[in-house]
């Protein structure tokens, strides 16, 4: 999971997807949108407009644009094995595996 502005970014391992969770009330969290179609997803990391999603299961290093958080549409992936943690920094992700 991981949290930029008012969402939170959540992996879901078993439903194989990537949740935008609105937090802005946290006494009424909703699901804004979802992309799903990964392989056990592990971490992801939001900078910008895009959430990076280690697709472990799929040995893929995916982006995925959120700049419209109700419908997160994949932008790229690079194919790397087993990665499952994710750190970025500038231009740079760092992937761990």
């Amino acid at each position: 999971m991981h949290i930029s502005g008012r969402y939170a970014y959540v992996t879901s391992n078993s439903g194989n997807r990537v949740d935008a969770v609105d937090i802005s009330n946290s006494d009424s969290l909703s699901l804004t949108g979802s992309v799903g179609g990964l392989n056990a997803p592990q971490k992801c990391w939001v900078s910008g407009r895009y959430v990076y999603v280690c697709d472990t299961g799929a040995n893929l290093f995916r982006a995925v644009d959120v700049s419209n958080p109700a419908a997160p549409l994949f932008s790229g992936s690079v194919s790397l094995t087993s990665p499952n943690n994710v750190f970025v920094a500038g231009r740079y992700a760092y992937v761990g595996a």
